[in-house]
This record gives C-alpha cells, sequence and structure tokens, in this order.
C-alpha cells in the first residue's frame, strides 16, 4: 500500500508548484472547487492537488488503511500532505495524490441509474443490514451479465461501508456521491469512487 508523507513548509504553494513541474505534472485535465487534476508525459498516472479539502484527505487515509485493494475504490500511488509552518489565508493546506488515469463515465445509464440508486439507499450514519441488500440488488441490475457474483457483492458493500466510515471519522466532511465524483476503471469498465466525500461547510 502506498504512504503518506508530510511536510511543514513556509509557502506550500511554492511546494506544490515545484512538485508538479520536476515530475512534469503541468497539463491541467480538469479543476472542481478544492482539486485539479494534472498529467504527465512521464507517467501513466495523474495527480490531484487539493486544497484545503480535509475530507478528501480523510477518505484517502482510510483508503490507505484497507488490508486489500477494492475495485470500487482507487489506486493511489502516493500522497504527500503540504502543511504550512504559519496558518494564514495567503498559506493554505494541500494534499498531492498520485493515482491511477480514471475516465468520465459521461452518458453510460447503467452507472448513472446506480449513482442516483446509492445516494437514496445510504444511510447518512449506518448501513443496515436491508440497506446492503438493497445495494446488493443495485448492482445486479447494471450487469449486462445477469446476477453479479457474491465476492463482487462483498466488495462493493465494503466499499459502500469505507466511505460511510470514513465520512463517520472525518470531522466536518458529508458524504458527496453524485456522477461528478465516480469515474471508470476503462481496463475493466468498473465504476470508481473517486471524490465520495465533501467538506461540510
Amino acid at each position: 500500500m502506498f504512504k503518506i508523507e508530510t511536510f511543514t513548509v513556509a509557502n506550500p504553494e511554492e511546494f506544490v508548484n515545484h512538485y508538479k513541474m520536476v515530475n512534469g505534472f503541468e497539463n491541467k485535465l480538469g479543476s472542481g472547487m478544492y482539486a485539479s487534476v494534472f498529467e504527465s508525459p512521464n507517467s501513466p498516472h495523474v495527480l490531484k492537488v487539493c486544497r484545503d479539502d480535509y475530507s478528501y484527505l480523510g477518505f484517502v487515509k482510510h483508503l490507505q488503511a484497507q488490508k486489500k485493494p477494492n475495485r470500487f475504490l482507487p489506486q493511489i500511488f502516493k500522497c504527500i500532505e503540504v502543511k504550512p509552518e504559519k496558518k494564514s489565508e495567503h498559506n493554505t493546506h494541500f494534499a498531492i495524490v498520485e493515482m491511477e488515469k480514471l475516465v468520465s463515465f459521461e452518458d453510460n445509464t447503467p452507472f448513472k441509474k446506480i449513482v442516483q440508486g446509492i445516494e437514496c439507499i445510504i444511510d447518512k450514519k449506518h448501513l443496515t443490514k436491508a440497506k446492503k441488500a438493497e445495494l446488493c440488488e443495485l448492482i445486479d441490475q447494471i450487469s449486462p451479465f445477469g446476477e453479479v457474483p457474491q465476492s463482487v457483492k462483498i466488495e462493493f458493500i465494503d466499499a459502500i461501508s469505507l466511505l460511510v466510515k470514513a465520512k463517520k471519522k472525518t470531522k466536518g466532511s458529508a458524504l458527496d456521491i453524485h456522477d461528478g465524483n465516480i469515474m471508470v476503471r476503462k481496463s475493466t469498465n468498473t465504476f470508481v469512487f473517486t471524490d465520495p466525500l465533501c467538506n461540510n461547510d
């Protein structure tokens, strides 16, 4: 599994920009409220740079604690937490995350269906046995081969359980599951929860 390194520096933004330049991650693929994603001609991975996104860092820390990979969660290869020596509005907290390159599922109707279903089923506090059963029925609906193997269903429930646990354990966070925060691993055509938490400001 990957390690999380922590650096405390005078100018976090300068540190991040230097890291991007040295490693060639200078082509921006997209950006959101708290993060931007970059690619490099020297790497098959992408670099996600988060600014003051404590929820995403909490999610990453729960991924690090996993005992084995989960097909529904992103593969992360490196995480660097960059803290300012002195807190101010100009000295923000960053996380640099090198991860697998995924693609959007665009108008893939089955994946959109499961995203909407998960939002309705997930209990914000815990997953009951009944809700786990509902989630298993939901994943069966997007399979082109009929019923999904039990081992895959267990892995899916494990992924959802990690999201709920990360939300409970990460102060000030909320579940944020929508089609902008779920992508597809092209090699296996598997949907992946990439950014399932948000800061609950």
